[in-house]
């Protein structure tokens, strides 16, 4: 019996090792095939492979997505090390170092492929101020290479901070002023210049369950 036992254990850990990892399996609606872009995915995916939903805040009574809202297009490097050195220099430029005091571990979306979040810190983010005071954070995605560009998507979001709330120090405050001001800093101080607008249809309105609070379903676009 106990060989039985160890030998049924050891079968166990073999499956467990060359088993293949759960793969991400968006639906239709959770991807973009904009013009000129890869295709990219809508919202930001957990570490457990869901739409991040703002660490369970309810917004108005519902539930949360947090959406790609920035695309970032680095036409310059020439390695996948450059573009993500690029992105690190550019943000701590614009007034977003990599801050610690943040949750971690989430992934973006490209073409059937998950990529890391930068910066690869733990419990880091991209802000402009400290956790402890109201900020504005997001965390980059990328880079993916395709058409001699290296592409970056990110999800960014203010911030409020209350402490007289134990519960829910850490409060949501907006989808668009974050990344507006996220990219009008890269804009104003950085070679990534704001182009425009991509409407990646990521919010939503109509949903009686999930909301994207004041997300208005376009990210910004930045090239150098």
């Amino acid at each position: 019996m106990k060989i039985f036992k160890k030998s049924f254990f050891y079968f166990f850990l073999v499956v467990l090792l060359i088993a293949p990892a759960v793969a991400y399996q968006p639906v239709a609606a959770d991807i973009s095939h904009s013009a000129g872009l890869p295709v990219i995915g809508k919202w930001m995916i957990t570490p457990d492979l869901k739409s991040a939903n703002w660490l369970g805040q309810k917004y108005q009574g519902k539930e949360m997505r947090e959406p790609i809202n920035v695309i970032i297009v680095d036409q310059q490097a020439k390695s996948i090390a450059a573009a993500k050195q690029n992105l690190v220099v550019a943000c701590t430029m614009a007034g977003y170092p990599a801050r610690w005091g943040h949750s971690t571990g989430y992934k973006g979306y490209f073409n059937g492929q998950l990529a890391e979040q930068l910066p690869p810190g733990k419990r880091q983010a991209f802000s402009n101020a400290i956790f402890a005071v109201n900020n504005s954070h997001g965390r980059v995605f990328g880079p993916y290479f395709s058409d001699h560009k290296y592409y970056f998507i990110a999800a960014f979001s203010r911030e409020l901070v209350n402490w007289f709330k134990i519960r829910e120090i850490h409060q949501f405050g907006s989808f668009v002023q974050a990344r507006d001001d996220f990219a009008q800093k890269l804009d104003q101080k950085t070679d990534f210049k704001l182009t425009g607008f991509i409407d990646l249809a990521n919010n939503l309105p109509a949903e009686s369950k999930l909301t994207t609070g004041d997300h208005d379903g376009r990210a910004v676009f930045l090239q150098n």
